[in-house]
């Protein structure tokens, strides 16, 4: 499986969505699938991610780097899986 962010390196890293020290869960609805350089860049605020959002290629994880506008625009249709 690839990261779901640069969708080149391979995933290494479990990353919680909603964080579990903000109640966040294990399941699979608050978990995406990063690698080592994306998961760092998270967590130093460099990429923001926003959530899943249904397309019609099934959800996919929306997410976009420090000092760039959401392409959501924070939607309320982006949300964590079924969690709206």
């Amino acid at each position: 499986m690839k990261c779901q962010i640069c969708k080149i390196n391979d995933y290494q890293n479990k990353h919680h969505i909603i964080s579990k020290s903000k109640g966040g869960k294990n399941g699979k609805n608050n978990i995406c699938y990063l690698c080592s350089n994306c998961h760092f860049n998270v967590h130093k605020n460099n990429i923001i991610i926003e959530g899943f959002f249904l397309t019609t290629e099934g959800y996919q994880l929306i997410f976009h780097k420090k000092n760039e506008e959401s392409i959501t625009g924070n939607s309320p249709d982006v949300y964590i899986m079924g969690e709206k």
